[in-house]
């Protein structure tokens, strides 16, 4: 293989977890490969707090965990991919600690599935997990009624 520059490489927009990255140790200046699955293990999702009466996702909640916090109803919106386009494989947890019960909406043209079509979180305390499984395909599942 020819020495190519790496600014000149083809970029690779959507890796996949058994993609390799090359990286070098700094302590021996060694340079060894890394699987993006082996980067990914061990990171800690960010919590996000939400206590307005309703919030669209944005791309920044991607594989975030939503810490839902109202004292009367909350409406969360799954976007459209057209409005945010979330990568297949998205991960969104919401944690339902205030009194208010969340709902999880979809916005037009989004397709939600879920058991029993329940999209609200609930009881107090309880978890629903939205993924993405496609373009404007989620699924929900948790603690729902």
């Amino acid at each position: 293989m020819a020495d190519v520059k790496i600014s000149a490489l083809t970029e690779q927009s959507t890796p996949v977890s058994n993609d390799v990255l090359v990286m070098v140790e700094t302590a021996t200046t060694t340079s060894k490969k890394v699987e993006i699955g082996n980067i990914i293990k061990g990171r800690a999702d960010t919590v996000v707090a939400v206590t307005a009466s309703t919030k669209t996702f944005a791309l920044s909640d991607a594989n975030t965990v939503q810490r839902l916090n109202r004292a009367s109803a909350q409406t969360i919106t799954v976007p459209a991919n057209g409005t945010v386009a979330f990568p297949t494989g998205t991960r969104i947890t919401m944690v339902r600690q205030g009194a208010g019960t969340p709902t999880i909406a979809a916005a037009t043209g989004v397709t939600l599935w879920s058991a029993s079509s329940n999209v609200d979180i609930s009881p107090r305390y309880g978890v629903g997990t939205l993924i993405k499984l496609s373009t404007n395909i989620w699924v929900l599942f948790g603690d729902l009624a």
